[in-house]
């Protein structure tokens, strides 16, 4: 099995494995009890949570709220920082086009109950409109919630030029850093940003547990009601051994991030130049240049990507039409609309997402047999 879907998920690191079962082991105490076992499994949370803010090089550890993962992350930073704005006078939200649907919808929701929506539209790169973002910033605006690095296509946002603009206007600026970790920098100072989220998964950690960070004064009220745990920020028991793991995972990833983030992009770049070579009528969406180091996404003219996949599928090569939510989705998604491309090209679009499990040799395996794939499968309609 060859698995160029790594933006869906990644497979979780031995090392990671290793610490969630040890840490389920040994500390089986509630963080919040106050007697022994408790204080222990407490003890260790804070150590947990100041490693973290160090990898984001957050300015104190209490900025690091642990959540069930980016969806949670997404919608409690949307709305929490949302409704307590709102209680400021201000209600208007700015975001992009090309936003995973974690943040979308949130602001959808939020439109229906007084908020004031604004998109922001894309070029064909996948670049926000930077003109749109300093016409839609003003004094009502409450948040803007931009991506760092795009799931479907990989392009990295203006972050620091979008927080400079929320914040001379006096907004928040939140962004999605889902698919950023283990692929770019992310210094939470240097970006400027007043909140982002991360999902342990999509780093090598386990499924279920993610990060929330809200930055110092962060105007915040608590999207999960409930006790008072994460210093009031997100109720629910907290789950010590999954976030032990998400933190070793953070810190690996990072680890591998310098070691080998140009070795991953010369895979990722390989496999694009293969493509472009070996089959005829390939084009790449967006601009390498302007991407996350292991994202590509390749359309194929005159070919129902939903075919390809499942073809590719039954020769073991494992990759996806865009985010992994909307698998059953047939028509293109939101994101490729957003760069211009037609139903048809985006119906011929295929993400790969490469790993540090890749290797040279998968990535020519996987251009050879496209190359067959490809040209048997033009013509055929876009029929499940």
């Amino acid at each position: 099995m060859i698995n160029f879907d790594n933006n869906a998920t990644t497979p979780v690191d031995e090392s990671v494995l290793q610490e969630l079962i040890r840490a389920t082991r040994e500390f089986s105490g509630n963080t919040s009890s106050g007697h022994s076992l408790g204080n222990a499994a407490g003890k260790y949370l804070r150590d947990l949570r100041e490693r973290v803010a160090k990898v984001l090089n957050a300015a104190d550890a209490d900025e690091i709220v642990f959540t069930s993962g980016g969806t949670e992350s997404d919608n409690a930073a949307v709305r929490g920082i949302g409704w307590a704005m709102q209680a400021k006078g201000r209600n208007g939200l700015v975001t992009s086009a090309v936003e995973h649907r974690a943040v979308l919808n949130p602001c959808e929701w939020l439109g229906k109950h007084g908020f004031n929506v604004t998109v922001l539209p894309v070029d064909a790169d996948g670049v926000v409109d930077m003109a749109a973002a300093q016409d839609a910033i003003g004094p009502g605006t409450a948040l803007v919630s931009v991506m760092i690095a795009n799931n479907e296509i990989g392009t990295i946002q203006p972050i620091q030029q979008l927080a400079k603009l929320a914040h001379d206007a006096g907004a928040m600026l939140h962004s999605d850093a889902v698919q950023a970790i283990g692929k770019m920098p992310v210094d939470v100072r240097a970006l400027g940003v007043d909140s982002i989220s991360l999902s342990a998964h999509k780093f090598y950690g386990p499924k279920g547990v993610g990060v929330l960070y809200l930055k110092k004064g962060t105007p915040y009220d608590c999207f999960m009601l409930g006790g008072t745990h994460e210093g009031g920020r997100r109720a629910g028991t907290v789950p010590l051994p999954q976030i032990a793991a998400l933190t070793v995972a953070l810190e690996l990833a990072e680890k591998k991030r310098r070691e080998k983030g140009q070795w991953l992009q010369g895979l990722r770049d390989q496999l694009v130049r293969e493509l472009l070579a070996k089959v005829p009528g390939t084009h790449v969406n967006g601009d390498l240049a302007k991407t996350t180091i292991n994202t590509a996404s390749i359309r194929f003219d005159g070919v129902y990507g939903g075919h390809l996949l499942r073809e590719m599928d039954k020769q073991g090569i494992l990759a996806s039409a865009g985010s992994a939510c909307m698998w059953e989705v047939t028509k293109p998604s939101h994101v490729l609309t957003a760069l211009g491309l037609s139903d048809e090209e985006g119906s011929g679009t295929i993400r790969f997402s490469l790993g540090f499990a890749n290797t040279a040799d998968e990535v020519t395996r996987v251009a050879d047999k496209l190359a067959k794939l490809v040209p048997e499968l033009r013509g055929q309609p876009a029929t499940l």
